[in-house]
């Protein structure tokens, strides 16, 4: 790779957007493990959710791609008890499906829930997570159970004077306020805040006719779970009190049981690699560090990932303190990311692995990219923290990796001017040769 046209992009770019104070770190590697261009790639730098990277192919090795959790349910006349097992992808399909078993074995009513979350003890938000973050939907509450990702998703249809707001799951008991306008000049960008024990929240900002979406975190997602389960059943046919009773108490075996189990590993890891799901990411690194009583832990699965890099003679990141990379105390450098890349492609479920990241101009949070004007496919990671951006991956050529690399990118004064450079670097590494 040419050298001197990467410094002068860098150059370029700077002055472009007066982006002086920016660190720029950047590894690029062959599948070989030779390094064929890089800057500052043994400094550390905040690596927003290129931090999942870690997370999630230890999970890969260690876990396999047909794991999957189980969601407990038991019941008799008047009485179900839940106990959740940390499955990420529950959601109201699965739900309509358990209240249809449910109604099948002859249940006809509930007027108590009894629900047991003692697998996941730790608490709801990762260490480091900034307080004024804790409403929005990136930062949904980590539970050992969970439906439709703990958040509420609201939009609007383009049009009027100020946006009309709907949500998603529409049966979810929610109030909202807003004080938002549209604006088709900017991307939206709204503050989400939420009474403290309740779905009440509040929105202000100004919305973007091509992103009318914004998300919200839960107030609590074992409740939210009981409520969205209790619609469930209601659609069924089970008779569901208005305002059920919900004791938190240990699981136990009613006259019926059903287990329900998540989907596999290797297709919810897409919501990671590929769609940057925070809370899936937690999830993962709280499983990893389970017991020999199946109980999560945050504190253990770190540890399990410093004894895997140990063993595996893997250089680990600088520092780690969460498995989604949200929070800022998380350190790597980029020839870290790009080794720990290149030592995965070596792995068992290599292809797995790569298909679960996103693409450029075609998928996950890349999809809205420029796609490169040319016969190769850019499969990667994005990161995203205020004033950061970084992106690690591979360029594809028919399908195998020929490059592997890691932008990492500190100090903006413009998020937006991040994704210009990962942009033109991309374009750059296309035309390597």
């Amino acid at each position: 790779m040419n050298g001197e046209k990467f410094r002068a992009l860098l150059t370029e770019w700077e002055r472009a957007y007066g982006e002086y104070g920016a660190r720029i770190g950047c590894s690029v590697l062959e599948p070989s493990g030779r390094v064929i261009w890089e800057q500052d790639n043994h400094k550390w730098f905040v690596p927003a959710s290129n931090q999942k990277l870690w997370t999630t192919g230890v999970a890969l090795d260690r876990l396999g791609p047909t794991f999957q959790w189980e969601t407990h349910f038991s019941w008799e006349e008047e009485a179900c008890w839940i106990r959740g097992g940390g499955d990420p992808g529950f959601d109201l399909v699965q739900s309509a499906a358990v209240a249809e078993v449910m109604k099948r074995a002859g249940l006809k009513r509930i007027r108590r829930f009894y629900i047991d979350c003692s697998i996941n003890p730790d608490p709801v938000w990762g260490p480091g997570w900034m307080w004024d973050d804790l409403d929005e939907g990136f930062t949904a509450p980590v539970s050992s159970l969970v439906m439709e990702g703990n958040r509420i998703r609201f939009f609007a249809e383009p049009g009027g004077d100020s946006p009309i707001w709907k949500w998603e799951p529409a049966q979810a008991d929610v109030q909202v306020n807003a004080d938002v306008t549209w604006d088709g000049d900017d991307p939206t960008d709204i503050v989400v805040r939420r009474k403290k024990h309740r779905n009440h929240f509040f929105l202000q900002g100004t919305l973007s006719p091509q992103e009318p979406e914004v998300e919200g975190a839960v107030a609590s997602a074992p409740r939210f779970f009981v409520e969205m389960f209790s619609h469930s059943c209601r659609e069924a046919g089970i008779q569901v009190d208005r305002f059920p009773l919900i004791d938190f108490a240990p699981y136990r075996s009613g006259e019926a049981v059903w287990i329900q189990p998540s989907q596999p590993l290797a297709t919810l890891l897409t919501r990671v690699n590929g769609d940057s799901d925070n809370l899936t990411a937690e999830i993962l690194l709280r499983t990893l560090g389970r017991d020999d009583t199946g109980t999560f832990s945050q504190e253990r699965g770190l540890e399990l990932l410093s004894r895997y890099w140990s063993e595996q003679g893997v250089k680990p990141p600088s520092r780690q303190v969460d498995g989604s990379g949200l929070s800022s105390h998380n350190a790597a450098t980029p020839y870290a990311l790009a080794t720990w890349m290149n030592r995965m492609l070596a792995r068992p479920h290599r292809q797995v692995w790569i298909d679960s990241l996103a693409r450029y101009g075609i998928s996950g949070t890349l999809k809205d990219r420029p796609l490169p004007q040319v016969p190769l496919t850019i499969a990667a990671k994005t990161g995203s923290l205020t004033g950061v951006r970084t992106l690690t991956g591979y360029l594809l050529q028919s399908g195998l990796p020929v490059l592997i690399f890691s932008l990492l990118i500190n100090g903006l004064a413009e998020d937006e001017h991040g994704e210009l450079l990962q942009d033109r670097f991309i374009d750059l590494l296309c035309r390597w040769r």
